[in-house]
């Protein structure tokens, strides 16, 4: 005899995860030795007040999850997430000025330009294999002929951003010639 629940499994998991997310964000409320730290670059422990909008975060998200007031608490959630960029920042950079770390190094130009140019370039290039594959085997429907009109859209959007990068490409130096005497050339 199977037992049939009025809730769909995803819900259920949803659930089980907020309950999870829920005891962690208050592990250090409860247990002070217990540290948090942002993920990536330092390894920063987050301050008194990252640590509190960590419990708010996590408690509005479970609300949410729960079905408790869903609109407030997703308000509060997306609030706390922007304010949570900007406290663990400020949390880095004093990590940064109190261990003696230097800050990282931006990109320049010329690199950002070309991880740019490969993430637009492996996307147009899915966009093309979609339109090929439509061309060859044509939509039939309305539904998948709409996802065909999104596919031309899309291999048109990364065509356009492909030639704007290509335009806005940096600059290749002149070569110096400054390298060997001056008063031999």
């Amino acid at each position: 005899m199977y037992v049939i629940s009025h809730y769909p499994l995803n819900v259920i998991f949803l659930r089980a995860l907020a309950v999870f997310f829920l005891i962690a964000a208050w592990l250090p409320v409860f247990f002070p030795s217990f540290r948090f730290h942002h993920k990536g670059g330092n390894r920063a422990p987050l301050s008194r007040k990252s640590m509190w909008l960590f419990v708010v975060t996590a408690t509005s998200w479970s609300l949410v999850a729960w079905g408790i007031a869903p609109w407030f608490f997703a308000a509060v959630f997306a609030a706390s997430i922007v304010c949570g960029m900007v406290l663990s920042r400020r949390d880095r950079k004093l990590r940064d000025r109190k261990t003696g770390i230097m800050p990282r190094v931006r990109m320049s130009e010329e690199q950002t330009w070309k991880i740019c140019s490969v993430f637009v370039g492996v996307l147009w290039l899915v966009w093309l294999l979609f339109a090929v594959r439509d061309y060859f085997w044509p939509p039939t429907g309305r539904d998948a002929e709409a996802v065909h009109y999104l596919t031309l859209g899309f291999l048109g959007f990364f065509t356009l951003l492909a030639v704007l990068l290509f335009v806005g490409r940096p600059k290749a130096k002149p070569p110096s010639n400054q390298s060997a005497d001056p008063h031999l050339s």
